[in-house]
């Protein structure tokens, strides 16, 4: 699934981006030792990065600028259903009480795109944008059963299936009889398989054309999302306000 030739120019710059970001701003010989370049090399990219307005400087430290904010409020209401799965999350928290999040798949891995807290304390704090792997959550599980399996099998193949509890599927074919399931059922769960003690419910929302273009789920700690609640009464809730998005989407 990557692409088999790229520009090793750019593939740097992108390189420096997110060092960026994951230094929380740096200096060029911070740069360089972070990611084994050359200063001259650093100072380079972060010049025409800047002369684009992709960074900032504040004194020697560089920063990513907000011109990424502009592009990534762009992604994120780009398609149609993206921006009106923004108020149908909320109305899962104010329906259910539990976090919601509406999310899709992007180059193998999942990214929240709408995440609202609800009456739980949230256990991990999600920004817009931050990428998960697909195989240990229910909104991914509700993305994956409705691809061709060979996509899937690529999308394992190429992502791994790291253990995140006690509880996460690591087994391929485990993993493709679960999707069976929740293609029958038309629900996933994550039964502390992300998270120990915490438990969610996915449910894949299609656009007009029948095409999966996201999931919605809300999830909770186990005590508080008992086994009735969490296999039987909430799948009802979600899977009805689901139906109203998809309904409102053709309108």
């Amino acid at each position: 699934m990557s692409p088999t030739r790229t520009l090793s120019t750019i593939d740097k710059t992108v390189e420096i981006i997110y060092a960026l970001r994951e230094l929380d701003g740096a200096r060029v010989s911070e740069l360089a030792d972070h990611l084994e370049m050359s200063a001259s090399t650093v100072h380079s990219h972060l010049t025409t990065l800047e002369a684009n307005e992709l960074v900032i400087t504040e004194g020697d430290m560089y920063h990513l600028g907000m011109r990424f904010l502009q592009l990534g409020k762009y992604a994120q209401r780009r398609r149609e259903g993206y921006v009106l799965a923004d108020e149908y999350t909320e109305k899962l928290v104010e329906e259910t009480g539990y976090r919601a999040i509406f999310f899709v798949e992007e180059h193998g891995q999942g990214v929240f795109i709408h995440m609202y807290s609800g009456d739980h304390p949230p256990w991990m704090h999600t920004d817009a944008g931050q990428r998960a792997p697909l195989h240990p959550l229910a909104a991914g599980k509700a993305i994956l059963a409705f691809y061709p399996e060979s996509t899937v099998l690529d999308i394992l193949h190429e992502q791994g299936m790291p253990r995140k509890t006690e509880n996460t599927i690591t087994s391929t074919n485990a993993f493709l009889e679960e999707l069976e399931e929740v293609r029958q059922s038309g629900v996933a769960f994550n039964d502390c398989e992300n998270i120990e003690g915490i438990r969610a419910i996915g449910v894949p929302a299609r656009a007009p054309s029948g095409e999966i273009i996201g999931s919605f789920s809300i999830s909770g700690p186990k005590n508080s999302m008992p086994d009735e609640q969490f296999r039987r009464e909430l799948p009802k809730t979600l899977k009805s306000i689901v139906n109203e998005y998809e309904v409102e989407l053709t309108l």
